[in-house]
């Protein structure tokens, strides 16, 4: 038969058509529910499609099977609102795939009964064409009963989750919630009112004309209210839970929303707080809105009293602009930084005492360092007159006595000297460079020979190493490490010091090798503290000093520094830069 186009098939072919739309339109946004709306669309567009079809046919058994494929949508519909409503609402956990077994199960067996109703009449139990040839005269059977309260059941649900989760947002999103709430409870009504019979026009489906309202109603959320944009759920969870103060205002400086932590922050309730002016609430931040109105994003510190306190808060300001970049609002976020910054003071009172302290510190060592040095320039040369032009008349005990004067004197002022040495290694600016640790340590391993020619020690310096840092300090660690590698290995009859770099994790790591005398690890705690020696003085000179010094040049190039030995095997000094 000839279709044939009324204003009835029309309008259902318009509802097909927007129902199309809102199906692609919706299935490619990323938010919660946005697939659950287009599944419901799609579902809309069959149902539309086959009713337009089914009254534009004249013949009965073509009317029966435009009837069939209307039942595409018909057991979608429910079932895809009622998940869409959970999703929506947050409580897309529910939805495992037992759940959506079970959701689906009575739907799909209901598909299945209307393909096959003319064996056994489950769905209808009578079917014919009324005289004007236009509309089915329908007698339902049992299981229709059975799908039609399922599926009310099932609209009514998401009805109830979607009111129960939107009205208890604040006033920024009610409208939204109005709109999808009026588009959403159309299409049930409509049905509820056809198969009961309390229907202006019996023989005519009003389902499907309904949704031409509910599209509308959708259309306009999503247009108007951007309702797949902005979900209140996900407020929900991130606004109302955060320790930050939010506020939403409108272009007009109105309050249309806040959270709980912004009512603590201006001491207001929520019923206070709804379409009051910000000017009211908060005059200090509405003064900041008329200075960074225009600005997209502001940040700044502001001190707002929250009861008895003054509390400073670190402001951060959002505009809001439509699609057609029309301002439409200012999103506010305060952090309290009360306690940051009550810190930061303190932090910088005890750098303030600090410097001082190193000040006076630093003055306190000069001047014992330089009133020091005189006494012991004065017993060292007094000593020595006394064993250049008195010794005869000391004997051989006493010139010994003095002589470990003279030696205890020189020694003194050898501390001294590298105390202050090692007090300047901190409090000298670092000036970063590329440096060759080669050659540094070449001129070390130098002047090591030249100072002892009769030694038989190896120096292995690998070539070409480089790193950026202070030449100066660098120079002062390897040598004290090629030096402390010098001394330990003086028993030896060959030596082998080694100079080289590894790799740790992708971290250069440079080290000093020797084959000395080793130390044991049980001591190794020990090794960079100031003064603080694993041999004796008459085993080996020196005062305890340079090890700690390397150590300080380390950790001021950002690195660390660490030793591994065993008695009688030797020793290897790490460090990284």
């Amino acid at each position: 038969m000839v279709w044939q186009p009324t204003l009835y098939t029309l309008a259902l072919v318009a509802v097909a058509v927007l129902a199309a739309a809102l199906a692609l339109y919706t299935g490619r946004r990323d938010v919660p529910g946005a697939r659950n709306v287009a599944l419901m669309m799609a579902a809309v567009f069959a149902w539309s499609l086959g009713y337009a079809f089914e009254l534009g046919e004249s013949d009965l058994g073509t009317k029966i099977f435009w009837a069939k494929v209307q039942y595409l949508g018909i057991c979608t519909v429910p079932a895809a609102w009622l998940a869409f409503a959970l999703r929506y609402t947050g409580r897309g956990r529910w939805l495992t795939r037992h759940n959506l077994a079970l959701l689906a199960a009575l739907p799909l067996v209901t598909l299945a009964l209307v393909w096959t109703n003319e064996w056994h009449g489950l769905i209808w139990s009578h079917t014919a064409i009324d005289p004007s040839r236009t509309f089915l005269r329908l007698e339902y059977g049992p299981m229709f009963w059975v799908y039609w309260i399922y599926g009310q059941v099932l609209m009514v649900l998401g009805t109830f989750f979607l009111l129960s989760g939107l009205l208890r947002t604040p006033g920024l999103y009610r409208e939204q919630a109005w709109a999808l709430l009026a588009g959403a409870s159309a299409p049930w009504i409509g049905n509820a009112a056809y198969v009961t019979g309390f229907n202006p026009f019996p023989a005519l489906d009003l389902t499907p004309f309904a949704f031409l309202f509910s599209g509308a109603a959708l259309s306009f959320g999503i247009l108007r209210y951007r309702f797949l944009d902005i979900v209140p759920v996900a407020r929900d969870a991130a606004i109302e839970g955060m320790n930050d103060a939010v506020i939403v205002a409108d272009a007009r400086g109105r309050v249309v929303d806040l959270n709980p932590a912004a009512r603590d922050v201006l001491g207001i309730t929520a019923s206070d707080s709804a379409g009051a002016r910000l000017s009211e609430v908060a005059p200090d931040l509405s003064a900041l809105l008329e200075v960074y109105g225009e600005a997209d994003e502001a940040r700044k510190e502001v001190e707002i009293r929250t009861g008895d306190d003054l509390r400073e808060f670190e402001m951060s300001l959002s505009s809001l602009r439509d699609r057609r970049d029309r301002l439409t609002g200012h999103l506010l976020v305060l952090r309290d930084v009360t306690e940051r910054k009550i810190a930061e003071r303190e932090l910088l009172r005890q750098r303030a005492d600090l410097a001082r302290s190193n000040a006076e510190l630093e003055h306190f060592a000069y001047l014992i360092a330089h009133d020091l040095r005189a006494p012991l320039r004065g017993i060292n040369g007094f000593s020595n007159i006394l064993l250049e032009d008195h010794a005869a008349q000391l004997d051989a005990e006493g010139r010994e006595h003095l002589t470990r004067v003279a030696e205890a004197a020189r020694h003194m002022g050898r501390i001294i000297d590298e105390l202050l040495d090692l007090s300047s290694l901190t409090r000298a600016q670092l000036r970063r460079e590329t440096v060759s640790l080669s050659a540094l340590a070449c001129r070390a391993a130098d002047e090591l020979r030249h100072g002892s020619p009769e030694r038989r020690a190896t120096f292995d310096i690998q070539p070409d190493l480089t790193a950026e840092g202070d030449g100066r300090l660098l120079r002062i660690a390897l040598a004290n490490l090629l030096e402390n590698a010098w001394k330990f290995t003086s028993k030896q009859p060959q030596a082998t010091i080694e100079f080289g770099i590894s790799e740790d994790n992708g971290t250069p790591v440079y080290f000093v090798r020797d084959d000395g005398i080793g130390f044991d690890m049980n001591y190794a705690d020990k090794l960079f503290e100031a003064f603080q020696r694993l041999h004796s003085a008459s085993e080996f000179e020196g005062v305890g000093i340079g090890l700690a010094a390397v150590k300080r040049v380390v950790e001021r190039h950002g690195g660390r520094v660490w030793a591994e030995s065993e008695v009688g095997k030797g020793t290897t000094f790490y460090f990284t830069l």
